[in-house]
């Protein structure tokens, strides 16, 4: 007997601007020592030595936001102000996406600013400080960059492409380690997308006790404009080889170079496609001249075509997996 059953709706995921996602980013590059924001070195070495268990700023952070409720949207005052805030009692910390050190950790840090207004005193001043520096340069040009990345991130979702469509590729979320505990926050409705100017091109996923933050960088970093130009280069040279003529060209001229118009004969085309093509096919390098006499003949470069096909099998096949290197 058939029974119609009732289709489950998509969950929406929320696409959100974080002040809490950048500052934890700005403490992250602390802790990695990082220049880009010319902090003075006195500054780095406070937030490296706040806490006493030697393991640097953690989520701690973000978690903070999420209990006072200012993990998402622009509004920083909570976080460094916190001396006059009540966080109330800390909830269990589940912190999945977390090792069990770090766990416990940010467990005992939270709890510790929950109960001491002293050491959220100091911990708000640790963060003004760092916010000193990332928070001008986030108005001037950062803010413009991660609500252009959120409308468009929100415009791709209403148009039908899925979430992780839309996280690259290398991104932490979609490893093989925190895979499923993303997919489990997007089909629960509890993932929250954050773009972030000071992540970069890196990024992160943390379990929070109201949210899974997905922070996803908005810049280019080196890497990634190398990795495009490689892309762009071997997609020229895959272009020139689609062609039958300039395919059929390049095997005439293995063994024995030839001219242009001997090269037209053998290909069979009139002299000046010939000429095109081994114009063409010179200027990717994929042909050497050869002076003969009074005469230039081209011969296939085979190095050339082969560094061409090993680039193509290289960035279509070799690019295994996603770089923990390159998120946070």
């Amino acid at each position: 007997m058939p029974f119609e059953l009732p289709v489950r709706a998509a969950v929406a995921t929320k696409v959100e601007p974080s002040a809490a996602v950048e500052l934890s980013w700005l403490l992250f590059a602390c802790g990695r020592h990082e220049r880009s924001l010319n902090l003075p070195a006195e500054v780095i070495g406070q937030v490296d030595d706040f806490w006493d268990d030697g393991l640097g700023i953690q989520p701690e952070t973000l978690v903070v936001a999420d209990l006072l409720g200012c993990l998402t949207g622009w509004d920083i005052d909570p976080l460094l102000d916190l001396e006059h805030r009540a966080l109330g009692p800390v909830p269990v910390l589940r912190l999945a996406t977390e090792s069990t050190e770090v766990r416990h950790a940010v467990t005992r840090r939270v709890t510790q600013l929950a109960a001491s207004p002293a050491v959220r005193r100091r911990y708000s001043e640790l963060l003004r400080l760092v916010w000193s520096y990332g928070g001008p340069v986030l108005e001037q040009s950062g803010r413009a960059a991660v609500d252009r990345a959120v409308t468009r991130i929100r415009a791709s979702l209403d148009h039908g492409s899925t979430p992780l469509e839309l996280v690259h590729a290398r991104h932490i979320a979609r490893s093989q380690e925190y895979l499923p505990l993303t997919t489990r926050a997007l089909d629960g409705g509890t993932a929250l997308i954050s773009p972030s100017y000071f992540a970069g091109t890196l990024g992160h996923v943390v379990d929070l006790p109201g949210a899974y933050s997905i922070a996803v960088g908005t810049g280019l970093s080196a890497d990634a404009a190398a990795e495009r130009g490689t892309a762009e280069r071997v997609a020229a040279g895959l272009k020139l080889l689609a062609d039958p003529t300039r395919l059929l060209i390049l095997t005439q001229l293995r063994q024995t170079p030839a001219a242009v118009g001997q090269i037209a004969k053998q290909v069979g085309v009139a002299q000046p496609t010939a000429s095109v093509h081994v114009r063409q096919l010179r200027e990717a390098g994929l042909l050497t001249p050869v002076r003969d006499g009074g005469a230039t003949r081209y011969r296939t470069d085979a190095d050339k075509v082969d560094v061409l096909l090993s680039q193509a099998r290289e960035t279509l096949l070799d690019a295994t997996g996603p770089a923990r290197s390159a998120d946070r």
